[in-house]
């Protein structure tokens, strides 16, 4: 699926400006319009253009703009609250003047639109298509042009104005369309002239002589599915700062990028106007640094950073002097050390994947350790719902993740193909990942990024333990494997202490599945630097990180690396969730 956008449409405003003057009052404003359901004797209808300001709403407000600051105006009667945000062309000028005679000096504003657009023959001016679009009527009432929007921004005090639209032009019209023999609309290879105000910076979804796509497995425009991603993270270079020049760049090129490689099209954002000074859009602190989903689960923001992953020489001669029961080979998998650049902050569960939390999404129970009859062990007296899901297989937690992405409106990750099901779940199935919002299981990397916490010894919380750090089969000196003061089971999350991001079990307790593929040589076949590594090709193993109650503390380190078949189901094996943007439970 495609969508023509007007080239030179509305962009995106999103504006932090950290050498423009601030006032300790100063707001966040959004103005967002979504078209998807027109009328088919006058257009098509679009697939995502709501989801996407939707999304870029939830966006938003994750980030710290106030919902009453947000205007949001779209045509799914079915969950919209109030019908004067029905997006017809007057209540659009309504709202958009009410919402601009709260915006002040020091102010920023974010205007967005994604519908339809046209351009009509003789006619420079380009119009954005409400729901009560009327292509007939000469004196264009029932159309939103550019011209206005940008009339109203010129006039608008707010120190910082950017906007973002995306708006087809090419044909939108419907077959049914009875405007067809009487309204002549511009080819979408039509330049766009209109100037950009001073002081007003405008991003639109392609350039002149280009379509902008739809994807399916995105469920989003691809223009605005890199707005999105790119505001959520990927789009920062590392400075904890996202600037507009990193946003632009960001969206410019993986827009290009996947248009190229997907539907072998091009599709290149084009930037208009200018601002005078540095546009900082988001700022580190003012990321959201925890939320918690539809089922009690929270979740930590764990930032995107730099780090040695893996083993060096000294790491494992250190650990022979220490335990003469660990081997060099037994590393070889570790190595050699090499860096990773993590571009994108994710959020992380702070704790694995509970009983409770799995039967309330996939409706079973699988554990062994568990009050279920059929021989399974009865922890009388225990709390077993806080207890860690264990006894699923990598299968189980993938489709875990999509039935929780879609329960929560969230693009699912895993696309399964020729799938082979027994009882206990999917055994063997091709699989896709999909790019998008869903929840899905850590990369190796980022899991041992997570656990180190910016530490550097081999556990988060030191070199050695006792048994009042993690369950695992074994104390002080670090490396026996005899049985100390481990609890001999898995035991309720969170009884121990938390690392310096808050999440807790990362060491012991079960060992958490990976979305990594297992291979014993992935290092060697690194750079010297590699951006965000995931291995998915090479066997049937998976990686599984952390240890458990059942291993010894060799086994349980940060750079450990363990494996297992993908449609195994062991006691010692649970998982816990990433979600790569915050959205926060609805009331």
């Amino acid at each position: 699926m495609f969508r023509a956008t007007l080239a030179a449409w509305l962009a995106l405003l999103i504006g932090y400006s950290m050498s423009a003057p601030h006032t300790a009052r100063s707001e966040n404003y959004a103005f967002l319009v979504a078209v998807g359901d027109y009328d088919v004797d006058q257009l098509k209808p679009l697939a995502y253009s709501r989801r996407d300001i939707q999304v870029f709403a939830q966006t938003l407000e994750a980030s710290g703009f106030k919902p009453e600051n947000i205007v949001l105006m779209h045509d799914d009667l079915k969950v919209l609250k109030q019908r004067r945000f029905f997006p017809e062309a007057e209540k659009i000028r309504k709202e958009f003047e009410l919402l601009l005679s709260s915006v002040d000096e020091g102010d920023s504003l974010i205007v967005a639109f994604s519908g339809h657009g046209v351009q009509f023959e003789k006619d420079e001016r380009n119009y954005f298509c409400p729901a009560d679009t009327d292509l007939e009527d000469p004196d264009h009432a029932k159309l939103i042009s550019l011209k206005e929007i940008y009339d109203k921004l010129e006039q608008c005090p707010a120190d910082r104005k950017l906007l973002l639209v995306d708006a087809c032009r090419n044909d939108p019209q419907s077959k049914l369309a009875k405007s067809r023999q009487t309204v002549k609309l511009n080819s979408i290879t039509r330049p766009q002239v209109e100037p950009v105000p001073k002081g007003i910076v405008a991003l639109f979804s392609c350039s002149a002589g280009q379509e902008s796509f739809e994807w399916p497995e995105l469920q989003h425009g691809i223009f605005f599915h890199h707005i999105l991603s790119g505001w959520n993270g990927e789009a920062d270079t590392g400075d904890a700062e996202l600037s507009l020049d990193e946003l632009v760049a960001y969206t410019r090129k993986s827009t290009q990028t996947f248009a190229r490689l997907k539907l072998g099209r091009v599709q290149t954002p084009q930037l208009k106007g200018e601002f005078n000074g540095t546009w900082v859009l988001r700022k580190e602190s003012n990321a959201a640094r925890a939320f918690t989903n539809s089922i009690g689960m929270t979740f930590n923001r764990i930032p995107a950073e730099e780090f040695l992953m893996g083993s060096s020489d000294a790491d494992v001669q250190a650990l022979v002097r220490a335990s003469p029961q660990f081997r060099a080979a037994h590393a070889k998998d570790e190595q050699p050390q090499h860096r990773v650049r993590l571009t994108r902050a994710f959020y992380m569960g702070v704790h694995e994947v509970t009983q409770a939390q799995y039967v309330a999404i996939i409706g079973t129970n699988p554990s062994y350790f568990s009050p279920s009859e059929k021989g399974s062990v009865h922890l009388d007296g225990q709390d077993h719902l806080r207890f860690p899901v264990d006894s699923v297989s990598w299968f189980n937690a993938l489709e875990f993740c999509n039935k929780l992405s879609s329960k929560e409106g969230r693009t699912p990750r895993y696309k399964f193909s020729q799938v082979e099901r027994t009882s206990s779940g999917i055994v063997k199935a091709n699989l896709e990942l999909v790019a998008g919002d869903g929840y899905r299981l850590p990369t190796e990397a980022e899991w041992e990024h997570a656990c180190r916490a910016g530490t550097k010894s081999i556990f988060h919380f030191g070199d050695s333990l006792n048994g009042t750090e993690a369950n695992v089969a074994g104390s002080s000196p670090f490396g026996t494997t005899t049985k100390g003061p481990s609890l001999l089971r898995p035991t309720r999350v969170g009884t121990y202490p938390e690392n310096a991001f808050g999440l807790f079990d990362m060491h012991g307790n079960v060992s958490e599945w990976c979305e990594d593929t297992y291979d014993e040589k992935a290092y060697q076949m690194r750079g010297e630097v590699v951006s965000n590594p995931l291995v998915t090709s090479g066997s049937a193993a998976r990686v599984l990180r952390g240890g458990s109650w059942v291993a010894s503390p060799a086994d349980s380190r940060t750079k450990c690396r363990g494996w297992n078949s993908a449609a195994l189901r062991i006691y010692f094996a649970g998982f816990r969730v990433v979600a790569p943007t915050a959205k926060p439970a609805q009331p």
